[in-house]
């Protein structure tokens, strides 16, 4: 797979048994389907897309959207909250967080009381910031 930002072929982490896929260049990280669950250690669905809003219709670079890196398809941009404009899959194979994404809605999600703040996901983030810089 590759990055929709800059188009290098995504690294991957494997962390409790999901592979975390992540641009080494810090653009961000793609999560399949189901995924973010099990590195939150969430026993529900974190992010339901009937919650999700309708996105601002971004664009990036060239006035396009980003692509899927599964599908290739053009990612739909949903809000989950002021500030935070997630790119889902329109097919559902995964999500694509670009850099800081994944760091705010984790810290939204332990404010709010849906997850714990020591999860694989945030161990990982935290070894990953270290090794390619970045704000996960």
């Amino acid at each position: 797979m590759r990055c929709p930002a800059c188009k290098l072929a995504l690294a991957t982490l494997e962390v409790e048994g999901v592979e975390l896929d992540f641009c080494v260049e810090g653009h961000g990280y793609w999560l399949d389907e189901g995924e973010l669950e099990v590195l939150l250690g969430a026993e529900e669905t974190v992010l339901e897309v009937g919650e999700l809003g309708g996105g601002n219709g971004g664009k990036g670079p060239g006035g396009r959207r980003p692509r899927c890196p599964r599908c290739k398809r053009s990612m739909t941009p949903v809000v989950l909250f002021e500030g935070l404009e997630l790119d889902l899959c329109p097919v559902g194979d995964g999500i694509w967080f670009d850099e800081g994404e994944l760091a705010v809605l984790m810290t939204e999600l332990v404010r709010a009381g849906r997850v714990v703040a020591d999860t694989p996901l945030a161990r990982s983030l935290d070894s990953l910031t270290r090794h390619f810089g970045g704000t996960s």
